[in-house]
């Protein structure tokens, strides 16, 4: 063997070491830093608001309702080709043609009262 092929051995396992022993999965399972039982909270908590309940920007609506002059003007005038509805008891902004929603202003309870 050659000395240039036994640094590059040497050097390579070197960095497998560094990248094992520098991963919180692979060090152990009793090993956890701080910021990796934060991340776990965060990525359930992620998980829970995704499958929270209620209209999405980009779905396509069946239903709702338009509001009435009273709740309008609690709000900005919509844009042209634009319109608020109320979808599950939120308040939704939709492109009037397509009947996707641009926007999910909130709860309407919060918004029209």
């Amino acid at each position: 063997m050659t000395v240039l092929t036994a640094r590059r051995l040497t050097i390579s396992a070197a960095l497998v070491l560094v990248h094992i022993l520098s991963t919180p999965a692979l060090a152990g399972p009793g090993h956890q830093t701080p910021d990796c039982a934060a991340q776990k909270v965060c990525k359930s908590e992620l998980k829970a608001d995704t499958k929270s309940k209620g209209p999405k920007r980009g779905e396509t609506i069946h239903g709702g309702r338009s509001l009435n002059t009273a709740e309008q003007r609690h709000l900005a005038k919509p844009n042209t080709g634009r319109a608020y509805r109320v979808v599950e008891d939120r308040v939704v902004l939709v492109d009037q043609k397509s009947m996707k929603i641009v926007q999910v202003l909130g709860m309407a309870s919060d918004l029209l009262h």
